[in-house]
């Protein structure tokens, strides 16, 4: 069996074979035994069963330890790919089973913004630009991973201080956003932290 985590779905062909998982809010324990079921099955058409499980990061928790016997006792012919633009939110055990897919990860399209802000020195023009910005939840996400990706690649070249506390700051961001907080606050309070 082969697990990925990606952002991107991969090009899989729709067919008995496959099991596409797209939730509403949350995918549930129940969600992950029908998916254990499929993947108990011989596989008809295709060398192996597909599981693509979009919006991954919305896996419950008990879902998730639950997925995580199948990712540990791996079907045989089976792959499973765990689609999400927030891999963070997956339990640690979960990600380092599986493979993470960068080749089809998808960096959002307005980097400069993240640029623009990290260019800023005081706190007051920081606010100032999210002021003249109004993100929504979805935009702010957005940029707090587009951001992730900016600091990660000038960290990596040297060019900004090696600080995990700021990861510790993008993921609690995310967290609040995520809870439904005042996005214009939860911005407010990266610029402080």
């Amino acid at each position: 069996m082969h697990a990925f985590v990606t952002a991107r779905p991969p090009s899989v062909t729709e067919n008995s074979d496959t099991l596409f998982v797209t939730p509403k809010t949350s995918i549930t324990i129940d969600q992950v035994r029908t998916i254990q079921h499929f993947l108990s099955r011989k596989p008809i058409n295709s060398p192996c069963n597909t599981v693509v499980i979009f919006e991954a990061h919305l896996l419950t928790v008990p879902a998730q330890n639950a997925l995580l016997k199948s990712l540990e006792e791996p079907p045989a012919n089976a792959q499973i790919y765990l689609v999400t633009s927030q891999p963070d939110q997956l339990l640690f055990t979960v990600v380092s089973r599986c493979q993470v897919s960068n080749e089809n990860t998808s960096v959002p399209t307005d980097l400069d913004l993240p640029q623009k802000y990290l260019q800023l020195t005081t706190p007051q023009e920081r606010l100032q630009f999210f002021d003249t910005q109004a993100f929504t939840k979805q935009e702010a996400l957005e940029f707090l991973h587009n951001l992730e990706h900016s600091l990660h690649q000038q960290i990596s070249r040297g060019e900004y201080p090696k600080n995990t506390k700021i990861y510790e700051y993008l993921h609690t961001a995310r967290k609040y956003l995520n809870a439904n907080c005042n996005t214009k606050l939860v911005l407010d309070n990266i610029t402080f932290s």
